[in-house]
């Protein structure tokens, strides 16, 4: 995966603080909400940007300003993420978050 440069980057950064924001910046509260590990939430904010399964996750949220397109405005096809996301879930039942 290609990491995110310049304008993009800092547009994901600020989503992303809207969405720490949103869970009163604890990470053990977003882990609980996307059931992933603290450390994983640890890798987004190191990282700069959530995973694209946790971008469209993240988005039935809500949250003005930190929809999926603006975590993650390096990716064009959500159709795909959708679909991949989907069959992780078939796949993988009650382990479908862990890839976030």
């Amino acid at each position: 995966m290609s990491r995110l440069r310049g304008d993009a980057r800092t547009a994901a950064r600020a989503a992303m603080r809207l969405l720490f924001t949103h869970f009163h910046n604890q990470p053990c509260e977003i882990a609980r909400h996307f059931q992933i590990s603290r450390q994983k939430v640890n890798a987004w904010k190191k990282r700069g940007y959530v995973s694209s399964p946790a971008a469209l996750a993240a988005d039935a949220l809500r949250i003005p300003g930190a929809r999926r397109h603006h975590l993650r405005p390096d990716v064009v096809d959500w159709g795909y993420v959708k679909e991949s996301a989907l069959l992780l879930a078939r796949s993988h039942s009650s382990a479908a978050y862990s890839e976030l």
